[in-house]
């Protein structure tokens, strides 16, 4: 009776209840990132290709060259997330929206573990809020946010918040505090990652840092990957100064330089910097990793992803080295329950029927010159229809890139453009591409949902 007196007391002794506090308001945190992939429509428009190449290689034939388009047929492609294709095709739009929601609650359980440390109550919550407001890219079901899952995984197997002192060297050696068996882990996971998204150099960079040998183990695994070295001669097409990067500087936001002059990007900026003299003690490693995704993210605002995952245990060690210890469990098994939770009693998202219509009439368009909509491509090409242009990027010579972005954004130079082309018919959900058409004889041909389809005069 006098046990269990003393330990309602402890209980309710004032270091138990701000115990209580700060694990609640952690698990608060995580909870809210994790159900957030429950609320939302599925619309990736890059699903389609994927899942079309999935399945062709689950059929066995792994597709090589481009068979979506008519502007360019047969062109050599190397995709950069075949381990991509095969879950979505595995997955389907019916299961997709399962599969979204638990790659990302499980990415903030992996990073939860990486930022957590017995004594650092007070830091987590901060750190993980910290980085929730980097990582704004990758939260859907694209492939990006399988790139995120992997970065995440290689961060916790090599920066654990708990191990990290203020004496950390730039380069690991064998005495870097991480066991063989983690670096191995990381070096696999990293070979994993080269199959479902080409941001994996960063992960060779990471177990590079954490021991130089792991790296080069790491850089082989890379290797593993369906086309071998070509897949690292493909990302140099990515550069700036290349077409191809030129392109998605110039059409997708992503890509373009963080925007500072708005409230987001200004945030974003205030995040990257306060950072600093967070880490600062922590000495080589964080500020080399610190000016590096920082330099990365101002260049491409995407990049701010990549700066949140691997700066985000360097910001909790850093957080618990100036807040008072407090000694809190991880809110990880409470979460992974949630987790569980979720995936049994809410309804998986779906695909926007107004944006993706089951009942588009694909039929209707053989035979005809189509040209679509940038991220119509791969949903068209995906059922058959010869598509103008899709996000396979690579896959296009520059002047059919130039001359889409012509017609999707240069109303004076659209008409000209699709006579050059002979096309017959377009197909477009913007209202600034359709109203323009409509007004110069353009009549609207069918379409379902969002999508319109509308043909040429005299077709």
């Amino acid at each position: 009776m006098q046990r269990s007196g003393s330990i309602a007391a402890d209980w309710l002794s004032e270091t138990m209840r701000v115990r209580v506090v700060w694990f609640l308001i952690a698990f608060a945190v995580l909870a809210g990132r994790i159900l957030m992939p429950w609320r939302q429509p599925l619309g990736d428009p890059d699903f389609w290709w994927l899942a079309w190449f999935g399945n062709q290689w689950l059929h066995g034939s792994m597709p090589t060259h481009n068979m979506f388009s008519w502007t360019a047929p047969n062109t050599p492609w190397i995709t950069h997330e075949p381990g991509v294709g095969i879950i979505d095709a595995l997955a389907g739009p019916a299961h997709l929206g399962i599969v979204r929601c638990l790659l990302l609650a499980v990415t903030w359980l992996v990073l939860t573990y990486a930022a957590w440390r017995p004594d650092g109550g007070r830091a987590l919550p901060f750190a993980l809020i910290w980085a929730m407001l980097l990582v704004s890219w990758g939260v859907s079901e694209r492939a990006l946010s399988w790139g995120n899952l992997m970065m995440a995984v290689t961060v916790a197997l090599t920066t654990p918040a708990r191990l990290l002192t203020g004496r950390q060297t730039l380069i690991g050696w064998a005495n870097s505090g991480l066991h063989p068996a983690r670096l191995a882990c990381a070096a696999l996971a990293v070979g994993i990652w080269a199959n479902l998204h080409g941001s994996f150099p960063v992960g060779v960079m990471l177990v590079g840092l954490a021991d130089w040998r792991w790296g080069v183990a790491a850089a082989l695994a890379t290797l593993a990957n369906p086309h071998g070295i070509h897949l690292w001669g493909l990302l140099s097409r990515y550069a700036p100064d290349a077409h191809v990067g030129q392109f998605i500087q110039q059409v997708l936001v992503e890509w373009r330089p963080l925007d500072l002059h708005s409230a987001n990007g200004l945030l974003q900026l205030a995040l990257l910097l306060i950072a600093l003299p967070i880490i600062w003690p922590l000495r080589w490693r964080p500020v080399l990793l610190w000016a590096i995704f920082s330099a990365m993210a101002l260049r491409h605002a995407r990049f701010t992803d990549l700066a949140g995952i691997g700066l985000l245990p360097w910001i909790s060690a850093g957080l618990a080295r100036r807040l008072a210890p407090l000694d809190v469990p991880s809110p990880i098994p409470a979460a992974a329950i949630l987790i569980a939770v979720a995936a049994v009693a809410l309804p998986s998202p779906r695909f926007d029927p107004a944006r993706f219509p089951a009942d588009f009439p694909f039929a209707t368009l053989a035979g005809h010159r189509v040209w679509n909509e940038y991220q119509l491509g791969g949903y068209l090409g995906a059922h058959g229809v010869p598509v103008f242009w899709d996000p396979r990027v690579d896959c296009y010579p520059e002047s059919i890139l130039e001359d889409g972005v012509k017609i999707q954004i240069d109303a004076k130079a659209r008409l000209a453009l699709l006579q050059k082309w002979k096309v017959d018919r377009v197909v477009a959900w913007s209202p600034q591409i359709l109203d323009p058409l409509r007004r110069a004889g353009w009549t609207d041909d069918g379409g379902a949902g969002d999508i319109h389809i509308i043909a040429a005069p005299g077709h």
